[in-house]
């Protein structure tokens, strides 16, 4: 194909250089431009299949572009034909001024063809280069998740329905209108793909503690409480090997870090109260505290919905962001239905 192509080249040059030096004017830029809008013809019908397949913005702006031009080749024979009869001329430096207009139109759309041509590329190595690190981070959350699953005590579902709680409280917040400027779609998203992490901190608590069936000694619950810092660690070097800031990672650091610290600043590891406390870390610790309520576990039994809505109203403005209280209440339903059907 491509020897096709470099032999049709030459030929046309060839053909080209015979009518320059021996055809007069208006017949030479008759062909020659009813020879590039045949060209140009082709080219809208392999763009169209493109735009069809991509639906670019760029690949848009070059159809119209070489639509143009095709409309300006034509006016430029219309032109020839109406000037030979009498006035002719042998060259580029003597047309007429509609000609020359035509022929700086088509130079300037050749630019702008370029331009786009430039744009669409340059698009398409960004669209790549994204998907890419999509792909990376997408794989890394893939092993962290894993990871986490591995070292969590709790049944195989909380790690689910503790991602739909928080997806569900940040969807009625943002109706209810709190925070607009952290809760839209991607950060929404973000959280509720970050969720599963809350608890990878424990990767580093040892077995005799993580595992132990009896209630811990203030010793062990001081090496417990240390696996929010141990979470944020393993994260923070996430994304420093991502080299990119991503929102996935930055809410899964907050939450990590802070879904144990509570409203009145009595929580850990940091002691930090109310809105110092990351939306994100907020909205996760009354998903886990709810969890955590309504599971049995060996050691005790689950409580009832009814008992856990309590418990968490009970908490208010102490434990718990009021407004997200208010927020749980309003959803307190699609909760239990998260429970039931995502129960262990």
């Amino acid at each position: 194909m491509l020897i096709s192509f470099c032999v049709s080249i030459l030929l046309l040059g060839v053909v080209a250089e015979f009518i320059r030096a021996n055809s007069a004017y208006d017949v030479r830029v008759e062909l020659l431009s009813s020879t590039l809008i045949a060209l140009s013809l082709w080219q809208l019908y392999e763009l169209a299949i493109q735009y069809l397949r991509s639906k670019s913005i760029y690949i848009w702006f070059l159809i119209l572009a070489i639509a143009a031009q095709i409309v300006i080749w034509s006016y430029r024979i219309w032109v020839v034909d109406q000037y030979s009869s009498f006035d002719s001329h042998n060259s580029i430096y003597d047309e007429h001024i509609p000609e020359f207009v035509a022929r700086l139109l088509v130079i300037i759309l050749y630019a702008l063809i370029f331009i786009a041509i430039g744009n669409y590329h340059y698009d398409w190595l960004i669209t790549r280069e994204r998907e890419r690190r999509q792909d990376k981070e997408e794989q890394m959350l893939t092993a962290l998740k894993s990871l986490a699953s591995a070292r969590d005590i709790n049944t195989g579902n909380h790690i689910v329905r503790t991602q739909k709680y928080v997806k569900v409280l940040a969807e009625r917040l943002k109706e209810m209108g709190y925070r607009s400027d952290l809760l839209d779609e991607k950060a929404i998203n973000a959280m509720y793909r970050a969720a599963p992490l809350h608890d990878i901190g424990k990767v580093g608590i040892p077995d005799n503690i993580l595992l132990k069936a009896g209630p811990l000694t203030s010793e062990e619950w001081a090496v417990m409480r240390t696996h929010t810092f141990i979470g944020e660690s393993v994260l923070k070097a996430s994304a420093e090997s991502l080299r990119v800031r991503d929102r996935v990672i930055e809410s899964a650091i907050q939450i990590a870090g802070g879904h144990h610290e509570k409203w009145d600043g009595t929580g850990y590891p940091r002691g930090l109260s109310s809105e110092d406390i990351p939306l994100d870390a907020r909205i996760m610790a009354l998903a886990d505290a709810y969890d955590a309520l309504v599971t049995s576990r060996p050691y005790k039994t689950g409580w009832t919905h009814e008992e856990a809505v309590e418990e968490i109203i009970g908490k208010k403005m102490t434990h718990f962001d009021p407004t997200i209280v208010e927020a749980f209440v309003i959803e307190k339903d699609a909760f239990n239905e998260i429970a039931r059907r995502y129960q262990d």
